[in-house]
């Protein structure tokens, strides 16, 4: 796994984590010391096997779209949660000039009340904080459609990546791309992430 993939994997278990931990009303500290940071758990598959050029990905059970590069990479992985149990975390991957496209979503058990989203975008963003390397260097609110989202622009070490995360009913969307060493979005980083559409809940 690459650095940036690594950082990736790393920042989505934590911002997850955190959110859930929103909807329990807890306080636990997040610890990633038995944490598998493999990218993938289960099986590998693949879509748009071969593509040249960026091409539509709309997985039906996934329920959204995106635009990416190339040969996607599906897979899963493990997710352990705190008082929950293990959850299933869905992960697309695609990889074009040594940059790295990545979308996740995980389903928890319930539904995050609407008037505690922000604050469970805070909460992904300060144990982000805490608890890595990371630093965010912008941040903002973002619109897909009708819902509400968080975008930040996000430095470790010399990389440098844009993170978004969306939390649409039970589900939580991140998605995140490695953007060199500028702060000055690229081309094909915009065009990832404003390619993002949520289908339906």
């Amino acid at each position: 796994m690459s650095p940036i993939h690594r950082s990736a994997v790393i920042l989505f278990i934590i911002v997850s984590t955190s959110i859930f931990g929103i909807a329990q009303q807890g306080k636990k500290p997040i610890s990633l010391d038995n944490e598998d940071l493999s990218p993938y758990g289960g099986s590998t598959d693949v879509v748009n096997a071969g593509k040249v050029g960026w091409a539509q990905v709309n997985p039906e059970a996934g329920r959204f779209s995106v635009m990416m590069p190339g040969t996607v990479l599906v897979g899963q992985r493990p997710l352990s949660v705190p008082s929950v149990g293990t959850l299933t975390t869905h992960i697309y991957q695609a990889e074009d000039g040594g940059r790295e496209y990545i979308a996740y979503y995980v389903d928890y058990p319930y539904v995050l009340p609407e008037s505690m989203i922000e604050i469970a975008y805070d909460s992904g963003r300060n144990n982000m904080l805490s608890t890595s390397n990371v630093t965010v260097l912008s941040e903002s609110t973002i619109k897909s459609g009708e819902y509400t989202g968080r975008q930040m622009l996000v430095k470790e070490e010399t990389h440098k990546g844009y993170l978004q995360m969306f939390l649409v009913r039970n589900r939580l969307y991140v998605l995140f791309c490695d953007n060199g060493a500028s702060d000055k979005i690229s081309d094909d980083t915009k065009k990832f992430l404003s390619s993002f559409k949520i289908t339906a809940e």
